[in-house]
């Protein structure tokens, strides 16, 4: 009995950390989580050296991270030819700063976590059941937020208030009835998908035998669809992968055929609750994400592409096609990039990640960072526990999937929940 009262309040404690870590929620103006834990990461990492040296670090990591110095010297030495090239000093700096900045935070930040983790002996149910109920704790604020404009509006003037980047402010003053419903520094396409990827953590949970998370499932995914209808496809995707994974899996037949009943019920109770709760909140929302479903279904089924203006409503793909498709006509610029981003580059901006990263580092510099990734996502596959094998693979896909919609290979929501997971599967499988 101690155990378990011990192990609930680990898990409630680290919820509530990762709670800040990842959706650095602006409780007190002026105060970001995000430069707070940064800071602290390196902090500790720096005195817990020889514990990280010892106990932490392993012969995955170092190969990840000699993967990333390579990276780090390809776009510095890019960077350098393309300023004498462009002249372009100060928008190829930042970008170049903001990159290795970034790049270096998230990873000093995923092995903090890791010593906290290792430090109080969590395993990883202790380590994934902490990100559903993390999840839990946004979605509850999300869903009071959603069924309550009063709690919304009281929500969005503090994250207006609060956060300094009026870029933010514009978009959430121009989504009212459209989304915005949580408390996060940003709930836009990256909150989507973060909440995407905890939802399918819940999914994987639910079918190794703990069933209430089959109910978190739902809950999560309720959110991260009212806030990012790119959250459709994220789930679609990691569900249809969880699923299948499981179906071909060492199981019992038994065991599948609950498996595809209860994630099929919960699928259709989860499209029904969308469905139900739309129509009793702002029509505007309801349109919204039924919008996103019928260019979902029409590209599907029909293959066609609706390419008319219908305000926040219009078909995403068909945005797409008009306005962010495009590439270097130069052919040196097409292979090692430009090392500025589309707007600096040719005054022309373009959401999907795909065309940035082309810009910005070219055919060989885009594939190998996609290497990368790809490497930290099947080494962690191979050190998860079998329970939850495949993982890894449908957070491969979703992450995919989700840089034809925008970018996430940075420090951000998504890579907060990627990393630190298979970040610390190297080390609790290799001590």
């Amino acid at each position: 009995m101690n155990f378990r009262i011990n192990s609930i309040k680990k898990r409630g404690v680290m919820s509530i950390l990762l709670f800040l870590i990842i959706f650095n929620p602006p409780i007190v103006k002026g105060l970001s989580f995000t430069i707070l834990i940064i800071g602290l990461s390196i902090g500790l990492c720096f005195f817990e050296y020889k514990y990280l040296k010892h106990f932490i670090l392993t012969s995955s990591h170092i190969r990840i991270f000699r993967y990333f110095i390579i990276f780090i010297f390809y776009i510095i030495t890019l960077s350098l030819i393309n300023i004498v090239i462009y002249g372009e000093i100060g928008a190829i700096i930042y970008l170049l700063i903001r990159t290795i900045v970034l790049l270096i935070s998230l990873i000093m930040v995923s092995l903090c976590v890791s010593i906290i983790w290792k430090r109080k002996e969590y395993n990883i149910e202790d380590i994934l059941y902490s990100f559903v109920y993390c999840g839990v704790m946004q979605s509850l604020i999300s869903i009071m937020s959603f069924l309550s404009p009063f709690v919304m509006k009281k929500l969005n003037d503090i994250m207006v208030s609060h956060v300094n980047h009026e870029n933010i402010a514009r978009l959430i003053k121009n989504s009212i009835g459209v989304r915005c419903y949580g408390f996060a520094s940003t709930l836009f396409d990256a909150f989507g998908f973060a909440m995407s990827l905890i939802a399918i953590i819940a999914l994987f949970i639910a079918i190794s035998g703990k069933r209430m998370f089959y109910f978190y499932f739902c809950m999560i995914s309720f959110t991260a669809i009212i806030n990012a209808r790119t959250s459709i496809v994220m789930i679609a995707v990691g569900t249809f992968i969880c699923v299948f994974n499981k179906i071909f899996g060492r199981e019992r037949i038994k065991v599948k055929i609950e498996v595809i009943l209860l994630s099929g019920i919960m699928m259709i109770m989860m499209i029904f609750l969308v469905a139900f709760f739309s129509k009793r909140t702002t029509s505007a929302n309801a349109m919204w994400i039924m919008s996103g479903i019928e260019s979902i279904k029409e590209l599907i089924f029909r293959g066609k592409i609706d390419t008319t203006f219908r305000g926040a409503n219009t078909n995403y793909f068909g945005i797409m096609i008009n306005n962010f498709i495009f590439v270097p006509d130069n052919p040196l610029q097409l292979l090692f990039g430009t090392s500025m981003t589309p707007y600096d580059a040719k005054g022309m901006g373009s959401d999907i990640a795909y065309i940035q990263h082309l810009w910005q580092l070219g055919i060989f510099g885009s594939i190998y960072q996609y290497y990368i990734y790809l490497r930290i996502f099947r080494m962690g596959e191979k050190k998860m526990d079998k329970q939850y094998k495949g993982l890894c693979i449908s957070m491969a896909f979703m992450l995919f999937v989700y840089l034809i919609k925008s970018e996430a290979l940075s420090y951000g929501m998504p890579m907060l929940i990627i990393f630190p997971i298979i970040f610390y599967m190297f080390t609790i499988n290799s001590n």
